[in-house]
């Protein structure tokens, strides 16, 4: 949280940005690595607080790999 932290007040302060959106990608591309519950429950929680929109693309979500 402490990067979405310093982040967010590197655009209010430093740029004077009206914050209004966190886009997140899950699972990152091209990586593919997913995000656990709690921190995608921990970045639900900090929007909240901000009253920051969260736009998540979770557009592989349903996606199953054989073994897996």
């Amino acid at each position: 949280m402490m990067d979405l932290d310093s982040a967010f007040s590197e655009a209010v302060g430093d740029f004077h940005k009206d914050v209004k959106i966190l886009l997140l990608c899950n699972p990152c591309n091209p990586t593919g690595r997913i995000y656990e519950r709690e921190t995608l429950d921990m970045v639900v929680d900090w929007c909240e607080a901000r009253k920051i929109h969260l736009i998540c693309d979770e557009i592989y979500a349903n996606s199953t790999f054989p073994g897996q």
